[in-house]
């Protein structure tokens, strides 16, 4: 960035630029069903969760959803405690609102607002596909970067939080 604003160097040495946080560490917001925001670090903060990349376009999304929209229930009826995010790839805010309102109500979003959020999520966890589910432990270390086999492989949710080694 500081090439970029000082292409002569006429600045130089450049100041340091802080690092931007990561998501989910203050920067990142996450929507509830009733459009409350909150810092997505305060939602998933100690707790599993569900990063839920998908998009209302996508057959085999639309196919998904339904099957961990199931588990999530089954295991929060038997006491677990998680989070689950869902991170769009819709190409419209209609299209993201219409789908989200079809997802559980106890489940957050990142805003359609927030492209960039939305994206660094993608980059961080790598996701070069949808549907893709991404577990993290309770300290937010990736247990599976591609959990939905897990979840139509595991119904009673049995191997939950779903880690790659118990399941693959």
């Amino acid at each position: 960035r500081a090439v970029a604003a000082d292409p002569q160097g006429a600045a130089f040495p450049w100041p340091a630029q802080p690092a931007a946080p990561a998501p989910g560490k203050g920067i990142l917001k996450v929507v509830n069903c009733k459009g409350q925001q909150r810092p997505a670090s305060e939602v998933i903060k100690g707790k599993v969760t569900l990063f839920y990349f998908s998009a209302h376009w996508c057959p085999p999304c639309r196919g998904f959803t339904p099957t961990l929209a199931s588990a999530t229930s089954r295991l929060r009826s038997i006491g677990q405690m998680f989070e689950v995010v869902f991170v769009s790839s819709d190409g419209s805010e209609e299209e993201w609102r219409e789908y989200y309102a079809s997802m559980p109500a106890d489940w957050h979003a990142v805003p359609w607002t927030d492209k960039q959020g939305r994206q660094e999520l993608s980059a961080k966890y790598k996701v070069r596909g949808i549907p893709t589910l991404v577990v993290l432990d309770e300290d937010g270390s990736v247990l599976n970067k591609d959990a939905r086999t897990a979840v139509v492989d595991d119904p009673d949710g049995s191997y939950f939080p779903w880690p790659a080694e118990k399941v693959s």
